[in-house]
């Protein structure tokens, strides 16, 4: 299967966010075309607020393991550094005067909601979202970086995320763009389109949570960014456990799992 070239969308105009999806960091890539996936093999969903965090057959909850190798796997570990070490970019206290991480916040059903205008509307979910006057941005109220606002529904089970977000004065907020996920399915942004990170990928799912880390185990995959990508992508088809199912992978670009080999 070729690589398509990447559109000029707001996808990949958005370059610095751009992001893998991963199982910490080594060389085994799933979803191969034709491969079968079987129950036995995926993990149980994480939780939040009661919610899944996308059911346990999505691609951020398999467990990959027992895949077998890419063969390009060598090239894609060197494109990103043979030298490289992951850094760990969330944790607790502050760096800098700002906080460390990207955070979140889950709220009630009945949390109000409010308008959002965005920059990039054309390829953001319309509001208005359920975010609360206090909900946490990524780097601080008085961040110049990515300023993610990510909120969970509790009531509703929908993940609402945003980028470049900014509190307005009557209540509505201001984002570059933002997306609504379904907790409870896998289905996938439109073709091309962004998200709230380049990848149009969710960012939650791929967070490191202090739960997951107090509990001993990490069982979803984790997100990260690469120095160089490519301006491409695959996309692909697969079954698991016989429902069919779509998703973009690209080469260590916007959208592609690599894993630990044991």
């Amino acid at each position: 299967m070729q690589p398509q070239p990447a559109p000029s969308s707001v996808a990949f105009r958005l370059a610095c966010l751009t992001l893998g999806l991963v199982m910490i960091v080594n060389v085994i890539i799933p979803c191969i075309p034709g491969q079968q996936l079987s129950w036995a093999e995926t993990n149980s969903a994480p939780t939040i607020g009661d919610c899944p965090l996308f059911p346990p057959n999505n691609i951020w909850n398999y467990d990959i393991s027992k895949l077998h190798v890419h063969v390009n796997s060598a090239r894609f570990i060197k494109s990103i550094g043979l030298q490289s070490h992951v850094h760990a970019d969330f944790g607790a206290g502050l760096y800098n005067g700002a906080p460390i991480g990207i955070p979140y916040i889950v709220v009630p059903g009945k949390q109000n909601r409010v308008p959002v205008h965005f920059d990039y509307a054309s390829e953001s979910d319309p509001g208005p979202y359920p975010i609360p006057p206090e909900a946490p941005i990524e780097g601080g109220p008085r961040s110049s970086g990515d300023r993610h606002v990510i909120v969970v529904n509790s009531g509703t089970c929908k993940l609402y995320e945003m980028f470049a977000a900014y509190p307005q004065s009557d209540g509505s907020w201001k984002a570059g763009s933002g997306a609504v996920w379904n907790l409870n399915s896998n289905a996938l942004r439109p073709r091309y389109w962004t998200s709230a990170d380049a990848a149009g990928l969710p960012i939650l799912p791929g967070l490191v949570r202090y739960d997951e880390v107090a509990a001993g185990a990490i069982k979803h995959a984790l997100r990260f960014t690469v120095d160089r990508t490519r301006r491409a992508f695959l996309l692909l088809f697969f079954t698991v456990g016989g429902m069919a199912m779509l998703a973009l992978v690209a080469f260590v670009a916007l959208q592609q799992r690599l894993g630990k080999r044991r």
